[in-house]
Formats: structure tokens, C-alpha cells, sequence
């Protein structure tokens, strides 16, 4: 057993031919891949350990064959960074269920600070060539094999690490034990991380982490990010508790880091749902969700088999873009915008993602006529946020449709209207997505009927682009209380318009205050919230979200879904006048 030879990023490892199961094609020769090292691969790998440990080191005596291998290898997975069809770096991950890790070499299990049980993982043999030592392969590698842990239901980590690069291993999330062991003139130190509290780090990282995965052609067969609630924000129940055991406290913070309505449902949902709540509860509701639709299609001067429901935008999301779209296929986003849909575009499609990038200088001012640059361009799907989120700005629907008209047929595109409303529904472009052949709008009733909590959205389309949605979509995708109150909330627009002017009010006093009072830069959006910046000579965005966590409000670092905002970058939503004031002292007394 290789059991001296753990991590070597101070050594030099000749890079050596890695076979490929086939040609790399769009540009991507060039591009650093990270892939499962298979069996021609692995006796490059053992090679490259021979040449190291045995010909340079010589912790090993050299043999004939010019390979080093160990009985570990029978069973272990060995992750391959590959540069221009060479191995410039692997580590080995050993799972368990065979009863022995290399660390048995060194170390009584008794003597270790955790339980070596079925779910845990070990890394050894991290691997870089010289010459790429000071990039980012090692991090990479690290990052890898905890996503290989994490998806295969591992929630322990264990390495030993050279104790001259343990401020390394601290940056990628690992714990120190203070456990050291010694091989030759070289020492190591007993390292662990649970899964849980790498997941923590990553998050912490996010923004930088996904500029470098993006980045590497990722060809480990699992997803370089895991999908999180906190994607979408929602902190907020870390203070309350998502077993809702504390909803009590609920009543002392302010969640701000989600964009869910300031004012509650029309009084006649309310009325409604408490009136029939038990029957609502233990009830089924209509399968096909015929009567929301029928009152959709009404409210919106649209046919209904122009309309699908959904359980809110994400489920059309998750629903529609994997039936159209493969990993061969090509993306238009604005950037920035809503992360939800890099994150499926990338995550759970794997396909190729091209940006129309909005500048600070123009105030990330979307101007629909740049799109057709793009047209002669083959793109599967564009994708428009109008108003955009987030930086709360809205294109006029008259020069958006104009645009529209232009573009190719073969091209989808997807408009989400999610704050449509806020702006009026003279802008929305649901009629106008109905008449055409390639665009979709998505519309979330959640944000400005009050409806976060019931889950209910819907897509407007041609029937052309929508039937073929619709064998994907389960029976009962909305519950009964979700289809009653959006039923009863379109029926209500006097009182839902009169929110909205409230919230402009309410959203133009905020940001006078936010710049009075705190000096922020504020980026006068339409919707409920506001992207601020703070001063260049100040603390970052992430550092004020954790002292306001103190006092209970809940803000939204806007750098983590989209990073070109930076790290001074934060969201705020709309709240009543009481709470955008409580919100404004809290900023002052943190700052």
C-alpha cells in the first residue's frame, strides 16, 4: 500500500497522455476538464505515482513495470484534471464498506476525534503538476470530490494533509485536528470536514466558486452545485426554525432577504380559505385545475389552452427546460438576472450559456433592441426578465414586442413577468405570447397577489408551444387552497392595484432613506425591492447581511447569483412603512 504518499502539491508530476472515450469538440481543447479517471487513465495515474513517490522521492523502491499501485486502488474512485489531453492532477477518493482507509496505517481508530462509520469518505494522493501548482487545479480537485461525496450520501471527510499546506486545506473547508503523524523527513496532520459544514463553506464562497467551476469542462457525471434553498434566499428560517417549531419568532425579524409581498392576500382570500380551511385541507382538488385556468384565461383575455398551471415558476422551469433543451443546446441570459435559470441551464441541463451583459454605467438598463445582435446567432432558447431581478427595471412591452416580432422562429423565447403587475397589466405580454409560435410568458402569482406560500404560477403560450408541456405536468400540480385563492385574488384587482401604488410609495420613501441615511448608491427599480451598493471604502456586502442577521433582518447578497454586481451588491425588499424604517436604523447601527 501506497500508505507515505498522500498529497503531493510540491511535487513535481510529469504530465502523462490521458486517453479520451471521445473527441472534445466546441472549443473546449483548451478548456481544463475534470472527468473519473477510467482504466487506461488509471495506469497513467499509477505511472505518474511511480515517477514520483518511487523515481524522484524515493519513498518507494522503483520497479520494472515503472507503475505504483496499492490495494486501495481495487475499490477507490480517482477524479482526473486534463489539459490538453495530459493529467496535470488527481486525487483519489476511498469509500466506504471495505473496511480500511490509508489513515490505519498511522492511527488507532480509537485515537480519532470522530466515528469512522458507513458514510465516510477518504481523500488521499491529491496530485499536481509543477507547473500548474500555483492555479487552481488542487482547489478544484478538493471541490470535486466533496460534490462526489455529497451525491453519493457520504457526510464525512477524512485526509491527512502536509502540515506546510494546512493554511490550503483551511481554505477548502477543512478542519484541522491537531492529530500529527510523521512519514521521512515529512509531516502530516489529521484533517476531517463533514459534509454539512463544507456545504456552509461553499455557500459562504459561492459567487467565486461558480467563476472558476464555470470556468472547467465538468465531466464527473454528477453537477459541480448542489440545489439549495438558500439559493432563492429565505435565511430568514434559520431564525425561526424550518421545523416551525419557533414560528413565534417570527414576529422579530424582518425577511428581507426574500421577495414575498409586504401586504397580505385580498381579504376576500383570506375570507375564503379560513371560512372552508378544513375541507380546503383534506380535500382533492380538481385534477386538471379547469377552473383556475378558465379564470386565468378571463382575467388575461387569452384562450385557456393558451394557459398551463404550475405549482409557481420554478416547477415551469424545471418542467419545460429539460423537455426542450439537451446539453448540446444554446442559451441567451441577461446578466444579471434571476440565477434560477443559470442554475438550471448549467446544473440541471448542462448545456452552453452565452450572456448579454448589462453595465454599471448604464445603470444595468436593459435596452430590448440589443437582442438582435443575437438573432443570427443559433440559440435554442433566450431567456428576458421584464422587470428584471434584480435590479427591479422594466422594458416598455411596445419596443419588447417589437423586438420579439424579429426573432427567428426557430428560437424560443422565455419572458418572466413575475413583477409584471407592479408596473401594470397593460405591460404584460401574455396576449401577445399567445399569437406568436416561439414565446412563452411565465407569470408567479406569488410575488403581487400575496400568494408565496400556496406555490401557484402559470406559462402563456401558443397551444403549439404549450401541449407538448402538458403530458409532463402531474395531476394536482396546485393544491386546492393555492386554486382557490388564485381564483379569488384575479377577481380582485381594486384591491391588488391599490397595493401596488402603496408599494411605490413605499418603495420610493425607502430609497430616500437608504441613500440619506446610510449613503448607499440605490438603483430605483419598479417592483418590491431595491439592488443597492455600498461605498468602495466600506465593508462588503456579505459582511453587513451577517452583523444585520444580528438584529434580525434578513438581506440578500446579490453577488451570489450574480457576480458580476460584486461584492458590495445587496438586495432589499419593500416592506411597510413601520419596517422600512426599522429596516433603515438597523443598517445605520450596523454600519
Amino acid at each position: 500500500m501506497n500508505s507515505r504518499a498522500y498529497d503531493r502539491l510540491s511535487v513535481s508530476a510529469p504530465p502523462i497522455a490521458a486517453p479520451r472515450k471521445a473527441p472534445i469538440t466546441g472549443g473546449t481543447e483548451r478548456k481544463l476538464q475534470l472527468r473519473v479517471a477510467e482504466k487506461p487513465e488509471r495506469e497513467a495515474i499509477y505511472r505518474i505515482r511511480h515517477s514520483v513517490y518511487a523515481s524522484e522521492l524515493a519513498q518507494h523502491s522503483e520497479n520494472p513495470q515503472g507503475r505504483l499501485s496499492d490495494p486501495l486502488d481495487n475499490f477507490n474512485v480517482y477524479l482526473i484534471a486534463v489539459l490538453r489531453d495530459q493529467i496535470v492532477g488527481f486525487i483519489s477518493i476511498t469509500p466506504p464498506g471495505h473496511s480500511i482507509y490509508s489513515i490505519d496505517k498511522y492511527l488507532s481508530r480509537d485515537a480519532l476525534p470522530f466515528t469512522l462509520d458507513d458514510r465516510t469518505y477518504e481523500l488521499r494522493l491529491l496530485t499536481v503538476d509543477t507547473s500548474h501548482r500555483r492555479g487552481k487545479i488542487a482547489a478544484l480537485l478538493i471541490y470535486a470530490s466533496f460534490r462526489w461525496v455529497e451525491a453519493h450520501g457520504g457526510t464525512r471527510i477524512v485526509a491527512i494533509g502536509r502540515t506546510d499546506l494546512l493554511d490550503f486545506y483551511r481554505k477548502t473547508g477543512l478542519q484541522h485536528t491537531g492529530i500529527q503523524v510523521h512519514s521521512g523527513a515529512i509531516t502530516f496532520e489529521l484533517m476531517s470536514a463533514t459534509i454539512s459544514r463544507a456545504r456552509e463553506f461553499v455557500k459562504r464562497h459561492d459567487h467565486l466558486l461558480k467563476t472558476i467551476v464555470g470556468s472547467v469542462d465538468w465531466q464527473i457525471g454528477i453537477p459541480p452545485t448542489k440545489c439549495v434553498p438558500s439559493f432563492h434566499g429565505g435565511a430568514f428560517f434559520e431564525a425561526i426554525g424550518d421545523d416551525f417549531s419557533s414560528l413565534g419568532k417570527r414576529r422579530d425579524i424582518i425577511n428581507a432577504d426574500v421577495l414575498d409581498a409586504w401586504f397580505p392576500p385580498s381579504p376576500m382570500v383570506v375570507k375564503s380559505i379560513q371560512e372552508h380551511l378544513p375541507w380546503l385541507l383534506h380535500t382533492s382538488p380538481p385534477t386538471e385545475c379547469d377552473g383556475m385556468i378558465r379564470t386565468i384565461a378571463t382575467t388575461r383575455g387569452v384562450g385557456v389552452e393558451c394557459v398551463l398551471q404550475g405549482a409557481g415558476s420554478s416547477d415551469l422551469i424545471y418542467r419545460a427546460f429539460p423537455h426542450w433543451l439537451t446539453s448540446t443546446s444554446r442559451v441567451l441570459v441577461i446578466d444579471p438576472t434571476y440565477g434560477e435559470y443559470v442554475h438550471v441551464l448549467e446544473n440541471v441541463v448542462g448545456c452552453q450559456v452565452d450572456r448579454l451583459f448589462l453595465n454599471q454605467q448604464d445603470g444595468y438598463v436593459f435596452e430590448p433592441s440589443r437582442l438582435k445582435q443575437y438573432f443570427d446567432t443559433p440559440y435554442d432558447l433566450i431567456i428576458v426578465v421584464n422587470p428584471n431581478n434584480p435590479t427591479g427595471l422594466h422594458a416598455q412591452r411596445e419596443h419588447l414586442e417589437d423586438v420579439l416580432r424579429r426573432a427567428p422562429a426557430q428560437t424560443r423565447v422565455w419572458v418572466d413577468e413575475t413583477y409584471i403587475e407592479y408596473v401594470g397589466d397593460d405591460q404584460s405580454l401574455e396576449r401577445f405570447a399567445a399569437a406568436t409560435k416561439n414565446v412563452v410568458v411565465c407569470k408567479s402569482m406569488s410575488k403581487v397577489y400575496a400568494l408565496s406560500g400556496l406555490r401557484v404560477g402559470y406559462l402563456c403560450g401558443s397551444p403549439e408551444m404549450l401541449e407538448p408541456l402538458r403530458s409532463l405536468t402531474p395531476p394536482w400540480v396546485v393544491g386546492l387552497p393555492a386554486q382557490l385563492a388564485a381564483v379569488i385574488a384575479l377577481q380582485e384587482p381594486e384591491y391588488y392595484q391599490k397595493r401596488y401604488r402603496q408599494t411605490h410609495e413605499l418603495r420610493t420613501n425607502l430609497a430616500d432613506q437608504l441613500i440619506n441615511v446610510t449613503g448607499f448608491e440605490v438603483l430605483r427599480g419598479v417592483a418590491n425591492f431595491l439592488l443597492c451598493r455600498l461605498p468602495s471604502n466600506g465593508t462588503d456586502a456579505a459582511t453587513l447581511i451577517e452583523r444585520c442577521r444580528e438584529h434580525g433582518l434578513f438581506l440578500r447578497d446579490a453577488s451570489v447569483t450574480a457576480s458580476r454586481l460584486g461584492p458590495k451588491a445587496f438586495r432589499i425588499a419593500v416592506k411597510d412603512e413601520a419596517t422600512n424604517h426599522r429596516m433603515v436604523e438597523i443598517l445605520q447601527r450596523v454600519l
